[in-house]
């Protein structure tokens, strides 16, 4: 999931064709993906390994498959997971209380964390540890990242056909444009009308959380 702090990574990600970059509806959703990527076994080198990267403002929506999936059949992953609202940093008001409470948050869902490394040298051991923790638990193991912690990277490749759109977010972008397009007037009584209205009610029932449908 997209954060300012992440986008010298992402672009990174990218433009490199050894490495396949996911576009997930939302952080719950993207967790879940990776937790797939570690049910798919062992490859050539060692076990699969995937990265979900998420600005912590989303951590709340990732809570869930980090509790119920990843802790309790040991699907271990990489978390990447920005720091907005660092005590100390100023940022926008809406980090100001997940910002101080982030720590806490993984801490909580015993996932160990270290802060994102600044330094190339840094990378390697950092990584080790990531690894040597996944390995011996089957866990997860975060790397959180503050502001400035990687240098700027240009976006470059134009046409990237390496990135994949998570299906759920696709489908919904579909089901919306099915509903813009769908008939929007007719007189009174028509059938277009009526299949027109039924069409974008059963597109909203769909698209709206499970809460508000029962209400």
């Amino acid at each position: 999931m997209p954060c300012s702090f992440l986008t010298p990574f992402i672009n990174y990600v990218l433009q490199d064709e050894t490495l396949h970059y996911v576009s997930a509806a939302n952080e719950g959703d993207a967790v879940a993906l990776i937790a797939g990527v570690a049910l798919g076994g062992v490859r050539s080198g060692g076990a699969n390994r995937g990265i979900a990267m998420m600005q912590n403002s989303g951590l709340g929506n990732a809570v869930s498959p980090l509790t119920s999936l990843t802790w309790t059949f040991r699907l271990p992953q990489l978390l990447i997971v920005t720091w907005r609202g660092q005590p100390g940093v100023h940022d926008e008001p809406q980090h100001a209380l997940m910002g101080p409470i982030t720590p806490q948050m993984l801490e909580t869902m015993e996932i160990p964390w270290e802060l994102f490394p600044t330094e190339s040298d840094q990378i390697g051991p950092a990584l080790d540890r990531a690894t040597a923790f996944m390995d011996s638990t089957g866990r997860p193991y975060a790397l959180v990242m503050q502001k400035g912690s990687v240098a700027p990277h240009e976006l470059k490749k134009t046409g990237l056909s390496g990135v994949r759109v998570n299906a759920k977010a696709r489908d919904r972008e579909a089901l919306r444009r099915r509903a813009r397009d769908a008939p929007r007037c007719a007189r009174k009584g028509h059938r277009a009308h009526a299949e027109g209205f039924d069409r974008r009610a059963r597109i909203d029932r769909f698209l709206r959380p499970r809460a508000l449908r029962d209400r």
